[in-house]
């Protein structure tokens, strides 16, 4: 009798979870459809879950990438190293870094990165509102900018980045300048980065992290 309740036993339990799955389905699928309406916190921005999700992934995606270059390495395979240029200057770390990006919601993960480790950050959502809070609060130990950006009054400047490093430089402002872009922002002016003093780019988070002299340790 026992072997026989046993094997009803086992096999209910997945009628009894695809019941529960059908009954539940309604709910799930409305909570999916609304997650961009929801949001949750993530160093103090607010941000919606579909957001949360893509900006994990590729977080995870970039994991992912330098792992297989260091089992590439291993195992003796020859890899590209990535061009990025290093920042001269002092080894210590970069405390207080002026954010400068016209999404306040994106790159969250990276600024709750650096506030773990200890960074004081001050954002910015434009080129004269970066220039401002120079004025206003500065001297910053790094400048982290992305290239492309809408500034005020709702233009799209491809080469905002490149704008506010002229003013900046012009200024006699020789801050150390790290622009965190995707490949298509950096693309057309990788050239003229490269001939910039004291100035670094990426697309890569772990990258960036490195830039900044954050480590797991920090």
């Amino acid at each position: 009798m026992a072997e026989i309740l046993t094997a009803i036993a086992s096999l209910l339990w997945p009628v009894v979870v695809a019941a529960l799955l059908v009954a539940l389905f309604p709910v799930i699928k409305r909570f999916l459809s609304q997650s961009d309406s929801i949001d949750i916190e993530v160093a103090g921005a607010k941000i919606s879950v579909q957001r949360a999700s893509e900006e994990l992934r590729q977080l995870i995606s970039d994991l992912q990438d330098r792992v297989n270059e260091l089992e590439a390495t291993q195992s003796g395979t020859s890899i590209e190293a990535p061009e990025i240029p290093a920042i001269p200057g002092s080894p210590t770390p970069r405390n207080v870094v002026l954010w400068v990006d016209d999404r306040r919601e994106a790159n969250v993960y990276e600024r709750a990165r650096l506030g773990d480790a200890g960074r004081r950050i001050v954002q910015a959502e434009s080129t004269e509102s970066a220039l401002q809070r120079i004025r206003s609060d500065g001297p910053f130990d790094v400048i982290v900018s992305d290239m492309s950006r809408v500034e005020e009054g709702g233009r799209l400047n491809v080469h905002a980045g490149l704008d506010l490093l002229r003013e900046i430089r012009d200024a006699g402002d020789d801050t150390p300048v790290v622009f965190y872009s995707s490949p298509h922002g950096l693309g057309s002016v990788r050239a003229e980065l490269d001939r910039s003093v004291n100035v670094a780019y990426t697309t890569s988070p772990s990258e960036l992290m490195r830039l900044l002299q954050v480590s797991s340790d920090s």
